[in-house]
């Protein structure tokens, strides 16, 4: 598992979606399907 960098105001949207969604301690995961 990595980290991401992104903008202030992305951080704070997507914040906003997990608080909206009630996710405890702020923990996802993320597939990535396939990249190229």
């Amino acid at each position: 598992m990595g980290v991401i960098k992104i903008s202030d105001v992305a951080y704070d949207e997507f914040k906003g979606l997990l608080d909206q969604n009630e996710l405890p301690n702020y923990v996802i995961r993320i597939n990535l399907a396939g990249m190229g």
